[in-house]
This record gives structure tokens, C-alpha cells and sequence, in this order.
């Protein structure tokens, strides 16, 4: 989370999500880690805002000034134990470790290996991205996932 980017529309649907997902029980001890890119420059100020933006009390916001750039140790000092979501700048990677992302490695430690806990993270993208990235492989290569599905036109009868 980038402190530019605070109140965007973006984080009115995360907080509409988190309001329903809550309401109906289906997160349990909740904590947001902003992944800020920028700690040092939030101020209790934003912290509240960010906090009603998300529909979450400013208590379930961690409020540490963890340094990205230390990703083991990042990762290791976030003691809390229930459901949490990450909200790093721009979703998973799986390249290099930059603060931007969140890498499939880490979230698999954080989950560990009883599981029973979520872990949800931001990811920046818009659906024709999402759509175009989906439905390619059915346009070239129905039949591997549509089973025996054929594209050719029926036959005419004469």
C-alpha cells in the first residue's frame, strides 16, 4: 500500500468486501497489513481513514514501520495468528522479491502447515486483463479444457 494511492476506489471495494465477508462469518480475527511501501510518512490520521476505508476497526490495522526491504525478517516479525490480508502495491510475484509484491513462497509460510486460517491479498489488475488472460488458452485450445468440444461446423446435408 502506497500512501498515494490511500482512498482510491479501490479501497471502497476492499471495504465493501471485508464488511460482507465479516458480517456473515466467514473471517475470523482479522488483521489488514498495509505493506506500505512508504511507513514513515503515515500518520494517525491516515491510519484511521485507511481503517474506515477498509470497514475494519483501527485496531485490526498493524501498525509497525517493518522495513520491505528485509523480506525474511518482514515476514517473520508479523506474529498474528488469525486471518489477515495483505495489501502490498500490486498483488503476487513470483520474481524477484520486490516490495510491490507479495511472493507465493512467503504466503505459503504465512499460511503454515496446519492451514485453517485466510490469507487474502490485494492484487491490482482489471477484468479485460483477466478476461483476455482466461479465455486465450479456451480460444486456441478448447478441447484441453473443455474436454472433446470441437469448434468445426456442423455438415451440411444435401
Amino acid at each position: 500500500m502506497n500512501l498515494h494511492y490511500l482512498g482510491d476506489a479501490h479501497d471502497h471495494w476492499k471495504g465493501a468486501l471485508f464488511e460482507h465477508l465479516q458480517c456473515e462469518g466467514a473471517l475470523q480475527d482479522l488483521m489488514i497489513d498495509r505493506m506500505a511501501t512508504d511507513p514513515e510518512e503515515w500518520t494517525e490520521a491516515d491510519f484511521r481513514l485507511y481503517a474506515r476505508l477498509l470497514r475494519v476497526e483501527p485496531r485490526q490495522i498493524i501498525r509497525d514501520e517493518r522495513a520491505l526491504a528485509s523480506r525474511k525478517n518482514y515476514f517473520a516479525e508479523l506474529s498474528h495468528d488469525g486471518d489477515l490480508f495483505l495489501d502490498p502495491d500490486t498483488g503476487i510475484g513470483s520474481g524477484s522479491p520486490i516490495a510491490r509484491y507479495v511472493k507465493r513462497k512467503e504466503l505459503a509460510e504465512l499460511l503454515g502447515p496446519a492451514g485453517g486460517r485466510v490469507i487474502a491479498v490485494y492484487r491490482q489488475s482489471t477484468c479485460p486483463k483477466f478476461t483476455l488472460r482466461f479465455w486465450q488458452p479456451l480460444k486456441h485450445k478448447p478441447s484441453a479444457r473443455l474436454g472433446k468440444l470441437s469448434h468445426q461446423p456442423p455438415s451440411r446435408a444435401m
